[in-house]
This record gives C-alpha cells, sequence and structure tokens, in this order.
C-alpha cells in the first residue's frame, strides 16, 4: 500500500511472456484490481452463517437447499466381499470411476478413449463392464454357472440387480451378488494390467479367477464355511 493505493511489484523469474501466459496474466490483474485491503488481521468466517462462524446447522441448511439431482439408485453393499469390491462397484454405478473417459471429463489426458479390451466403443464403466465383447463373453460364463437365465443390463445398476431379480433364495441371491461385485472388479483388474503390464487378454483366465476369488471370499467370509471347491464350481450351495 502507498498513499491509500495499492501498488503491485513482481519479481518475475523469466519476464518474457509467451501470448497465452500474457493473457493469463492479465486476467489476473483484472481479478485482484478492485480487491480492497484492510488494515485488521486476517481471519476465516463462514459466509452461510449471519455470525460468521461455521455452525453444523448452517450447513445442514445449504445443503438442504442444494439443487444437485440424486441418483435413486442405492447400492447393496455386501459384506461376503472385501469392501474394496463394493467401492469400485459403487464409483462405477456413477461413472466416477477411472476409465478413460472419467479421465478426461477431468481434464487428465489419456491418450485415445477407446476401449483397451476391444477397441470398440468409448471406455465408460457401462461400456467396460457390459458392452465389452469381453464382458459380455464373461457374462455369459457366469449365468451358465450360476444357473440363472441369461444377464441382461443396460447399465451397471441394472447389473447390480440381478440378484434382486433371480429366484435364489435369500442367502444363495446375496452369493450371486457377491459373484457379480467379484466379476466387475475381476474385469477392472484385467484392464488394469492390459494397460499398465502390457499383458493379454485371457478370457479363461479370468473366468477362473473369477471363481476362484470368489471361492475365497464367500468360503471365509459367510455361513458357507463348509462348501467344497467341488460343489463351488458346480455351484451347488
Amino acid at each position: 500500500m502507498r498513499d491509500g493505493s495499492q501498488v503491485w511489484n513482481w519479481s518475475w523469474i523469466r519476464p518474457q511472456f509467451t501470448q497465452s501466459e500474457a493473457t493469463e496474466y492479465t486476467s489476473c490483474l483484472n481479478l485482484v484490481q478492485n480487491v480492497v485491503f484492510g488494515w485488521e488481521p486476517d481471519r476465516w468466517t463462514w459466509p452461510s452463517d449471519p455470525t460468521g462462524f461455521f455452525t453444523v446447522h448452517s450447513m445442514k441448511k445449504l445443503l438442504s437447499k442444494s439443487q444437485v439431482a440424486h441418483s435413486l439408485f442405492i447400492l447393496e453393499w455386501n459384506n461376503w466381499v472385501p469392501l474394496k469390491t463394493n467401492i469400485f462397484a459403487w464409483k462405477a454405478e456413477m461413472d466416477r470411476a477411472s476409465t478413460l473417459v472419467g479421465l478426461t471429463k477431468r481434464n487428465v489426458n489419456a491418450g485415445s478413449v477407446v476401449c483397451r479390451l476391444c477397441d470398440e466403443g468409448e471406455e465408460t464403466s457401462d461400456h467396460l463392464l457390459i458392452s465389452c465383447f469381453y464382458a459380455t463373453m464373461v457374462w455369459q460364463f457366469i449365468s451358465n454357472w450360476c444357473q440363472i437365465p441369461p444377464i441382461y443390463a443396460f447399465s451397471v445398476s441394472d447389473l447390480l440387480k440381478v440378484h434382486k431379480a433371480s429366484i435364489l433364495d435369500r442367502r444363495k441371491a446375496k452369493v450371486l451378488h457377491a459373484i457379480i461385485l467379484t466379476t466387475c472388479w475381476c474385469i477392472w483388474k484385467l484392464r488394469n494390467e492390459l494397460i499398465f503390464d502390457n499383458k493379454s487378454v485371457n478370457l479363461s483366465k479370468i473366468m477362473e479367477d473369477i471363481k476362484a476369488l470368489s471361492y475365497l471370499w464367500i468360503k471365509y467370509r459367510s455361513p458357507f464355511s463348509s462348501i467344497s471347491w467341488k460343489d463351488w464350481c458346480n455351484f451347488s450351495l
């Protein structure tokens, strides 16, 4: 401050600007030129409360006024599979998983957004877990193994509700739900191994991984602790 007015004194390491840098510099100056500085010490204030102090009540009122549309789908968490598997399904249903399209929306340069598994279609959560050629083959395998009608889904939320439409009893339906969550996780894992480790796609291996991983989780996390590997492979619960 000098004589009541603001004086900006910049110390640039590199004084030469490119055209884009000069434009950003001008924009920054326009933002701060009308800022008025006082002599009082700086302090934090909460603008949503007249007192300037944060309260839970004021936050509740602020959230209640939010016009953000909420999804009607409520994820059913399954404690027979690890938390990471539930979280991935939750993120995938909201299309918040780090797919190629999702990364691009967050301004992350991921290159082409075409699915790396099938080279057809943009890699969204719905495409990767449902529409991709390899995903359709995996779901066909799951249908045959679990002895249920073919799985048809148009979105991840449809996929996560398949167990509710089955004729299985409550406990077996939860097992099917756990298998579906495990399958989504294994497809995601396959995709990451292809992109980051340059591993080839092996449908037989992913099907074996789904069976083995789901067996391990169900056997040690559910009441089906006495189930044998042979019964599991025949889905004889």
